[in-house]
């Protein structure tokens, strides 16, 4: 089997999760949204700019406080050290969840716009695709700020600190620490960014909410202890839990309020769009793919 009938079944599988995907295509008419289907920048600032204030700032602010709760209690260095003692468990479930965080939040929104011709679905990959890509962002600024050392493995030299005094290695700065290891965890943040996005906006399907949580709390579970504990740290995945949920139900709920039935065209050729254009004289057509 080659890989583009693999990636084929894949994403036909994971857009068959969607409310509306194989409905459409088993029916051949499609659940509709007021307008053509919005694209991921759309409102894109004012979405950002929610995600970190009224009643999300004080989430943002207990994802701080609960990090310096667990690391100065020791609730971190413990869990660390549990997880590495416990190889049957850190390995056994790790590599699903760490694979999956880092591909199902590009994966999916993908999929479900290519798979798709139901504009709700379309709707809702667009608001998964935004609340990725600010959470991705905001996750990587924090980690170029707080550079948190990451839990004790391998490949580090052993310079004679205690789990407990490497669990409070915060390097505050500019890239002290890089972007790739750090406070909050990004597999985390983002894909709970994901699930609360498609949580939010296909708020009224059982199916997507069981899923969407799962998965977000499968792969918090799996930085956390996964791979003997070497992965991130408790806070990391409490801090970027709770600050993914922020964005993701932001977002979200941004694309909920404008979701209304009107009828449109769904198809791919519905949403070409052929504008008169005169310039210069001249007279003619401009072709463009409407979102």
């Amino acid at each position: 089997m080659n890989q583009r009938v693999i990636w084929s079944t894949v994403l036909t599988l994971v857009a068959c999760c969607v409310p509306g995907t194989a409905a459409a295509a088993a029916s051949g008419a499609a659940p509709t949204v007021e307008g053509p289907p919005r694209g991921p920048t759309w409102h894109v600032g004012e979405h950002l700019v929610d995600s970190f204030v009224g009643w999300n700032a004080p989430v943002h602010l207990g994802s701080v406080a609960a990090t310096a709760l667990l690391v100065t209690y020791d609730i971190d260095s413990g869990v660390q050290k549990w997880a590495a003692s416990h190889q049957e468990v850190s390995f056994s479930w790790a590599l699903p969840g760490l694979l999956g965080g880092a591909s199902i939040p590009v994966l999916l929104p993908a999929g479900m716009w290519l798979l798709s011709d139901d504009p709700d679905t379309l709707q809702g990959a667009a608001a998964a695709a935004q609340a990725v890509v600010i959470s991705f962002a905001a996750n990587t600024l924090l980690k170029a700020l707080t550079g948190r050392e990451s839990p004790p493995h391998e490949d580090h030299a052993d310079d004679g600190r205690s789990v407990e005094e490497r669990s409070r290695g915060f390097r505050f700065g500019f890239l002290r620490g890089g972007v790739f290891e750090g406070w909050p965890s990004g597999h985390s943040m983002v894909n709970m960014a994901l699930a609360a996005s498609l949580a939010r906006y296909f708020h009224d399907s059982r199916g997507t909410q069981i899923a969407a949580w799962t998965w977000a709390g499968f792969v918090m579970a799996t930085v956390t202890l996964g791979g003997r504990g070497q992965v991130h740290w408790l806070a990391d995945a409490v801090a970027g839990g709770a600050m993914g949920w922020c964005i993701g139900h932001t977002v979200g709920s941004g694309f909920a309020t404008n979701r209304k039935s009107s009828a449109v065209g769904s198809t791919v050729a519905d949403r070409l769009l052929l504008t008169p254009m005169v310039a210069g004289g001249r007279t003619g057509l401009r072709l463009t793919l409407g979102w």
